[in-house]
């Protein structure tokens, strides 16, 4: 377009620089000599060969004004090209930082998905891709904390939830603050490190105890309550304080049943039931009162139960069941009925299998899985099938070998380790391999 009266232009451009060299005779030279403002004029004939029609007159008028030593006209068109930069970049810095908020919140959503398929490698990745974007997503950061601690990564667990910790505190996000101290204390509880964890759940409770005061209507935050009173009677129940213990898990199902009576169709409040009701169990059947006990786990199994069926493939769900069915198993294996403990056992493995293929990588689910085994073993020894008894333990050795091995931290898998290894060399001591026993015992100091 420039081609018919290109001539005129470059005189004009000539003329430009003329005038130009003529302003600038007498001042100090500039570092780059006359390069800047050669290269000006060059931009502003290219500015030419690119503007509509409707420009060339504005562009004409600058040349002319340079020739005549004015380049306040040249340095406005540039002007104009800045602003009009300036709002391209932010319109574009917009779109992309609206683009970033969709990429995590996509992130997250997938994350979340994958921990209820018992993806958590995948969840882990998928987390840690949303809070990239969004460092202070503490709902995305609990759950990867969570994650790490079921992969076994309890050092990665523990980052995670005192950044939690410590951000939301600086942020006054109160309710997040007390999450991060119940994460907290379920890595230290992992760790062997029990009065710790008590210290760390009963630091989330103070704080939610002061929200539910300041809004008892809040149905989060009675949640949250009943949380914290569980993870705090899980502690005193470990450290032999069963009226403790009992007490606080009465208050939790106290909470539970009161939410889930406001809302039946919030199924995940069905499961906080369950998983009170499953704790009073645990304690009763540590007191002897068998009866009592397998009562409240056949409450927390018919709830599990209904919520497997409605979705079988949430994992977690699956996971519960095979707890209420290991529990059972207990009370039973406890009073002496060893035929029902094997058939709840074996109920209880045929879920930690399901799991397993599902997700090999999943400590928890191997350890469930190692548990069942080990519990099998023990209801074979009760019936004097010592053969049976044997290679059930060996089974539930090797995973508690690998999980031990993953990470020697947990407290948890190195106690598995030490007790099936003391199981086993009590059996081959008993039938007279006393090297073999010695090497066992060995090995689970």
């Amino acid at each position: 377009p420039v081609q018919p009266d290109l001539e005129q232009w470059l005189s004009l451009m000539a003329g430009a620089q003329r005038g130009l060299a003529a302003t600038v005779q007498g001042q100090s030279p500039s570092i780059g000599g006359q390069a800047g403002e050669q290269q000006a004029l060059e931009d502003l004939l290219r500015k030419v060969a690119e503007a509509p029609s409707s420009e060339r007159p504005g562009l004409k008028a600058a040349f002319e004004a340079l020739a005549a030593g004015d380049s306040l006209l040249a340095e406005e068109t540039f002007e104009r090209e800045v602003e009009s930069s300036e709002r391209i970049i932010a319109a574009a810095s917009q779109l992309v930082a609206a683009e970033q908020i969709k990429k995590a919140e996509a992130a997250r959503n997938v994350a979340s998905l994958a921990v209820v398929r018992g993806d958590l490698n995948k969840a882990v990745r998928y987390f840690e891709k949303a809070l990239d974007v969004v460092p202070d997503d503490f709902s995305a950061a609990l759950q990867l904390g969570d994650s790490w601690i079921r992969l076994g990564s309890l050092d990665k667990a523990s980052e995670i939830f005192g950044g939690v910790i410590n951000q939301s505190r600086e942020q006054q996000e109160q309710t997040f603050e007390a999450l991060g101290y119940n994460g907290m204390g379920n890595v230290l509880e992992a760790r062997g490190e029990s009065q710790r964890a008590l210290e760390a759940y009963q630091q989330g409770l103070s704080i939610t105890e002061a929200l539910v005061h300041s809004d008892p209507a809040n149905t989060q935050w009675q949640r949250y309550l009943a949380m914290s009173q569980c993870n705090i009677a899980d502690v005193l129940f470990a450290q032999g304080d069963s009226p403790g213990a009992l007490i606080a898990y009465h208050a939790a199902r106290d909470i539970a049943e009161g939410l889930t009576s406001h809302d039946s169709t919030k199924l995940q409040w069905q499961r906080e039931l369950a998983i009170s009701h499953e704790r009073i169990g645990a304690v009763l059947d540590a007191q002897g009162e068998g009866p009592r006990s397998l009562e409240a786990y056949r409450a927390s199994l018919a709830i599990r139960e209904a919520l497997s069926q409605q979705d079988p493939t949430n994992t977690e769900w699956q996971y519960d069941l095979f707890v209420s069915k290991v529990s059972i198993g207990e009370v039973f294996l406890n009073n002496g009925y060893s035929l029902k403990a094997l058939n709840a056992y074996q109920a209880a493995l045929e879920v930690a299998e399901g799991l397993a293929r599902h997700d090999s990588t999943n400590r928890r689910w191997q350890r469930g899985l190692g548990g069942s085994l080990q519990r099998i073993g023990d209801v074979f020894l009760v019936q004097g099938d010592r053969l049976q008894s044997l290679k059930a333990y060996q089974d539930a050795l090797e995973i508690a070998k690998d999980l031990a091995m993953h990470d020697s931290t947990n407290m948890q898998w190195q106690r598995d380790l030490s007790v099936i290894q003391k199981k086993i060399g009590n059996m081959l001591l008993e039938q007279g391999h006393t090297t073999e026993a010695l090497v066992a015992y060995q090995a689970g100091l």
